[in-house]
């Protein structure tokens, strides 16, 4: 069944995406794949998805669910952002475990099925010892580890996420790919990101389906 379907979309940026411009991009995603947006274009796609971007023509939809207003979690879909404290999501200054915890009380989970959401995916992907440390303490793998870990444990319809390969070095990249590949394969989940073409064949390692976005 399709997760996520795209129709005709047209997209203009904002902020640093302003002046670029995408039109006509369909896409259609279904349980279990991993797909990676390539393309000059391609962090519009993504844009579009995070409100990042002002959609002014086409259809996204999740499911059945026509996606217009709201948060992509209103939707059963996790977001993580790369932005430039690398944080991926986690507050800079707080113990990961923090970010495991809060959306989890937000939805009133009981404590005890949050310990054992939190204490699986931590023996799932190794990296129970990590999760008091600051996201500043991890490095790159360890990053996209608990990451996709605590996105996990909120059980999405899928992830969409910006460009995992931004977040450190160069010369890391292929540890990245190595961890995100690892991290799907244990966690069997739905998600599309967006990455530059040279990274490509990183991204493609890592399992994921390349689509060009011109």
């Amino acid at each position: 069944m399709s997760v996520l379907t795209i129709k005709n979309l047209h997209v203009k940026g904002k902020k640093t995406l302003k002046g670029k411009e995408l039109t006509d991009f369909s896409l259609e995603i279904n349980g279990g794949d991993v797909v990676v947006l390539v393309g000059e274009r391609a962090p519009l796609a993504i844009a579009a998805l995070s409100g990042k971007a002002k959609v002014v023509g086409g259809e996204i939809y999740f499911g059945d669910h026509l996606f217009a207003k709201g948060k992509l979690a209103d939707y059963g879909v996790e977001f993580i952002p790369c932005d430039e404290d690398h944080a991926l999501g986690f507050h800079p200054k707080k113990p990961v475990i923090k970010g495991f915890v809060a959306p989890l009380k937000k939805r009133k989970m009981p404590q005890k099925m949050i310990d054992r959401s939190v204490r699986e995916a931590a023996q799932l992907l190794d990296f129970s010892h990590l999760i008091e440390r600051k996201p500043r303490a991890l490095s790159s793998q360890q990053k996209v580890r608990v990451t996709l870990g605590a996105a996990a444990t909120r059980s999405p319809r899928m992830v969409v996420m910006e460009n995992i390969f931004s977040i450190t070095h160069p010369e890391y990249h292929e540890g990245i790919s190595e961890a995100l590949k690892a991290s799907l394969e244990a966690l069997k989940l739905t998600m599309i990101f967006y990455t530059t073409a040279d990274k490509a064949e990183l991204a493609e390692a890592a399992g994921a389906k390349i689509v060009e976005v011109n």
